[in-house]
């Protein structure tokens, strides 16, 4: 059956204009990508974000203004019964939470600020992550 899957992401930046960005590793596929994920049956996308930004980093986070929403056809790059639809939104940290990130199992993620100069050169994994970070970097760097 084909269906729609809908991801939510979050782009932000720390004082040096450094961009946040995840690695991650499910089973065997490594991933480079921005922070975030599936929004789950029930969740509006402010709310999926806020609890992907819990689920891996264990911020409170602020979801303020949409950076981009995907306009055209995209099929999954994991499941070619999937079309994908992505949301990103710049984000704020507002706290962080004490309780220690519980990955899921086969997952590993980690986290790295890169700056404007290198974004350029890095492999995103995903199409649509690549055209945002083009757009990013008109926007923020040039």
């Amino acid at each position: 059956m084909k269906k729609f899957n809908v991801r939510v992401y979050g782009i932000v930046f720390n004082d040096k204009k450094e961009l946040l960005v995840a690695h991650e590793t499910r089973g065997d596929m490594n991933m480079t990508k921005l922070p975030g994920g599936g929004l789950e049956w029930g969740e509006g996308l402010k709310e999926g974000l806020e609890r992907e930004f819990v689920e891996e980093l264990n911020w409170v986070v602020e979801v303020n203004e949409l950076f981009y929403l995907t306009d055209y056809f995209q099929v999954s790059s994991l499941n070619s019964d999937d079309q994908v639809l992505s949301v990103y939104y710049y984000v704020k940290k507002v706290a962080e939470r004490s309780e220690p990130h519980v990955a899921n199992e086969g997952e590993i993620i980690d986290f790295e600020w890169v700056s404007g100069d290198r974004l350029g050169g890095m492999e995103f994994t995903f199409p649509i992550d690549r055209l945002v970070i083009r757009r990013l970097i008109d926007k923020h760097y040039y």
